[in-house]
């Protein structure tokens, strides 16, 4: 009831207004947007990649059969999904959902403590090791905090 009254306020409904355009700059609207972006991927490579791991395939009717049973807006169309994140592709969309991997397999205890590195290559934010893995420069971060 209190709500009400107080939505009714006309000074309260310009100050919040007010306050709201202050908030919206465009810098919070690219963070915003840079983070629904993040969600929108991230739900939406995991729930295709589900569908091919039981299926061994990418069947859009049953991912779009999954979209609407969990009722879940941060499931993009695979369409949308295709645009947004890999310029219209679906070869290279197909390939990245195929790929997909981010699971624990083992958690290995070790038995003594090991000495860790960092390293920065100068003039880039990534580079490889021998292995063919692909790091990130680390070391201006970790001086940052």
């Amino acid at each position: 009831m209190m709500a009400k009254k107080q939505w009714r306020n006309i000074k309260l409904l310009e100050w919040r207004s007010k306050k709201t355009k202050e908030q919206w700059t465009l810098e919070f609207r690219e963070k915003r947007m840079k983070t629904y972006n993040k969600t929108y991927f991230r739900k939406t490579i995991k729930a295709l990649h589900e569908l091919f791991e039981r299926n061994s395939e990418i069947d859009l009717l049953k991912y779009d059969k999954l979209r609407k049973e969990r009722n879940d807006k941060t499931l993009l169309k695979f369409d949308t999904f295709t645009d947004r994140f890999f310029r219209g592709n679906k070869k290279d969309a197909i390939q990245a959902v195929t790929n997909y991997n981010h699971k624990i397999i083992d958690i290995i205890k070790l038995s003594g403590k090991i000495d860790v590195y960092d390293i920065e290559v100068p003039n880039t934010h990534n580079f490889a090791l021998a292995s063919g893995v692909f790091v990130h420069n680390s070391a201006k971060q970790g001086r940052r905090f």
